[in-house]
């Protein structure tokens, strides 16, 4: 095959008319059925053509392997499997780190938890005392933590500049709200709240609203809300929310005291403390 004869093939090959490239192939195919003449000069045109030549080569060269055989599929998917093989081995070893590390924490806690229980049992008391003297100081340590501390101390209750009231106050360490008795309370003073109450049991307790006013002494007005309630015994319970007010505060003999801003304040108990001898002391035993 010449260089013209190459050059006028590529030439057909570039054409965008399918019909048009059959037409110059089949003069191109008739050329080469033609004997050669030696004019080696003269341009060849795809009708003049004299040179044969096979056009399955041509588009031999055109064609890829595009054909997938059976031991390629296998090869592949034996891959595959590999690969999700240690993915998931990948995928346990993290797994197991994870587990150590949560028990790891676990034991931790239940270590400490184990030590405490310990030091408990180690100073178990018998299932009856008779002499609250034999009873190690840690456990009353205890006992003071989880309980909570009542006084009956004498306050200056102050709604406004002319209304003004001196009553007994039970000094509750144990009641997360202020309340004050339904009765006490005129209806101007009195304000809506969302708040609930509930007793020690958890019963409900009926709420008629709030109201804000001041706990007077020494000079020092110490103003915050109380809720309105008909369920309590006690004319004003002082909880947490005044607690926090005078803390730190201490409890003597025959009163509170508390400073605030360099001034002292004193609430006098209703009754000065009593020493109370417990006769029996019962443990509850550990779980």
């Amino acid at each position: 095959m010449t260089q013209d004869q190459e050059f006028i093939l590529e030439a057909i090959k570039r054409l965008d008319d399918p019909q048009l490239q059959k037409t110059y192939l089949d003069k191109l195919l008739k050329d080469f059925s033609q004997p050669e003449h030696p004019q080696s000069n003269r341009s060849i045109l795809p009708s003049a053509s004299t040179n044969t030549y096979d056009l399955t080569k041509i588009l031999g060269r055109k064609k890829s392997k595009t054909t997938v055989t059976i031991p390629e599929l296998q090869s592949e998917i034996k891959t595959l499997k590999s690969e999700l093989q240690i993915l998931k081995q990948a995928q346990q070893k993290d797994s197991a780190i994870l587990q150590h590390l949560l028990s790891k924490i676990e034991s931790q806690f239940d270590t400490e938890s184990d030590i405490e229980d310990q030091t408990i049992e180690s100073h178990a008391l018998p299932h009856t005392l008779t002499n609250i003297e034999h009873i190690p100081d840690d456990f009353l340590n205890v006992l003071t933590q989880i309980s909570s501390k009542k006084y009956l101390i004498r306050i200056t209750f102050v709604f406004s500049e002319d209304f003004k009231l001196d009553t007994i106050a039970l000094f509750d360490t144990g009641a997360d709200l202020n309340c004050i008795k339904e009765s006490v309370v005129p209806k101007r003073f009195l304000q809506n709240t969302s708040e609930k109450l509930s007793a020690a049991n958890n019963s409900k307790l009926h709420s008629a609203g709030k109201t804000q006013a001041s706990v007077f002494n020494n000079g020092i007005s110490l103003k915050t809300f109380f809720v309105v309630t008909k369920d309590i015994n006690h004319t004003i319970i002082l909880g947490t929310r005044f607690i926090d007010m005078i803390t730190p505060y201490q409890a003597c003999h025959n009163c509170i005291t508390s400073k605030i801003n360099n001034t002292k304040l004193v609430f006098s108990f209703l009754e000065k403390s009593k020493t109370r001898n417990l006769n029996l002391w019962e443990t509850i035993p550990s779980t």
